[in-house]
């Protein structure tokens, strides 16, 4: 699963992350328990050191010398073996082998010979057909025959309704195969030492897991229902954004000035030269600035899985938040820190409406009898707003406002008529 294409991750999606990445610290389970009830165990055979896995059988091959002594072409004679003790009527696809060792009497003679071959080679080998008994695995279920039903509708079924884990299968199938490929090409004679150890680690990671096993539409975290995201490749998950927020513009020109400053790096003691440790200047400028954000209440619940509670406060968190917290940009150098000085809410279920041309013509002057910019510029935005209801009608169901220059209204009252 490729993290980074996420735009934003829900709680519930988090908590799915966890539960795969502990399984697979585990080492004992699949991806998800329908993975495992359809017999896709490779990553337990996997998972766990290789070396465990096959160590019995090594054992047997071994003997009682420290190293495996097998005839010229052990492979083949294995392959043949591995072959000979497989059967399709077995539960697990990997019960050839407690078969061998039980029975090893009857195979170990035919391959037992005078060539020498590390423990490495023999769990490499084995690994190997792990892969294939794979593609096997893969092969069956696209084939349905894992399944249950016998006609074509039972098994075209079964290959929709268990379509998540035969893309899981292929996912490890593709992960160990090009492992497999990459260590045959490597000159690292040891299949088992720590680079390639780490390298089978990635091969049997959650990249490899279905993006089922994690996304989700459902309990939706507030800031994904509110603000949406995008997953190219799975478009399904998609989330619609139920708010919209425009660039702050100033409603009267601003002139950007330049701070100059330096920095001085105290530990020089001017021996060599006493200039400063860097120069910079920053633009800024004091503008009083119009916000709008739209929000689309229908959208937001939906979003939320109809949790209409989980949405009026999510409304109410980003209303005041939208007031009162200024952004956290070189607040050291500035120290801006202004709350919101008139506030408009409106609802209905009208085209939204934004209230930004109401600034075409700026705010040149200090307005009307020597009012100041703010004051100037709630009057030019009331004005505009009569003017845009007296001709297209009444645009909103209901308003609710406040102005801290002239001390009317409360924020209170404000968020309680945002949630109703």
């Amino acid at each position: 699963m490729e993290l980074e294409t996420l735009a934003f991750v829900s709680a519930k999606e988090l908590h799915n992350i966890d539960r795969v990445i502990n399984q697979f610290k585990n080492g004992l389970r699949g991806a998800t328990e329908e993975s495992d009830a359809l017999g896709v165990k490779l990553f337990d055979a996997l998972s766990r050191d290789i070396s465990t896995a096959v160590k019995e059988l090594i054992a047997i091959l071994k003997g009682s010398r420290n190293v495996a002594v097998l005839t010229e072409d052990w492979s083949k004679g294995l392959k043949e073996t591995i072959k000979k003790y497989k059967n399709n009527e077995d539960k697990s696809q990997y019960d050839f082998i407690s078969r061998m060792i039980d029975n090893s009497s009857e195979w170990l003679s035919t391959v037992i010979g005078d060539t020498e071959v590390r423990d490495d080679q023999l769990e490499f080998f084995y690994a190997d057909e792990y892969v294939k008994l794979t593609k096997e695995i893969v092969k069956k279920l696209s084939l349905g025959t894992l399944l249950s039903g016998k006609n074509a509708k039972e098994i075209a079924y079964g290959e929709l309704k268990y379509k998540d884990h035969i893309g899981l299968c292929k996912g490890w199938e593709e992960q160990l195969k090009s492992w497999i490929d990459e260590v045959q090409k490597s000159d690292d004679d040891d299949y088992l030492s720590g680079e390639n150890i780490e390298k089978l680690k990635l091969a049997v990671s959650p990249v490899a897991i279905a993006k089922s096993a994690i996304l989700t539409n459902e309990n939706t975290n507030a800031d994904i229902a509110l603000y949406g995201r995008m997953l190219a490749s799975s478009v399904k998950y998609n989330v619609e954004a139920a708010c919209q927020v425009a660039h702050a513009i100033s409603v009267h020109p601003v002139v950007i000035e330049d701070d100059y400053f330096t920095a001085v790096d105290e530990m020089n003691k001017y021996r060599d030269d006493a200039g400063a440790a860097h120069i910079g200047e920053t633009g800024f400028a004091a503008g009083l600035f119009y916000s709008y954000i739209c929000i689309n209440r229908k959208q937001l619940i939906d979003n939320l899985g109809g949790d209409k509670e989980l949405a009026m406060k999510a409304i109410k968190a980003l209303t005041e938040a939208a007031v009162k917290v200024s952004p956290n940009g070189k607040q050291n150098s500035f120290g801006s820190r202004a709350y919101a000085s008139y506030v408009l809410a409106e609802k209905g279920d009208q085209q939204p409406r934004s209230l930004s041309v109401a600034f075409l013509k700026p705010i040149m002057n200090q307005g009307i009898e020597g009012a100041d910019f703010g004051t100037a510029a709630i009057d030019a935005l009331i004005t505009h707003r009569s003017n845009m209801d007296a001709v297209y009608g009444p645009c909103a169901d209901a308003c609710c406002s406040f102005n801290v220059l002239e001390g009317k209204g409360t924020l209170a009252e404000l968020l309680t008529f945002v949630t109703e």
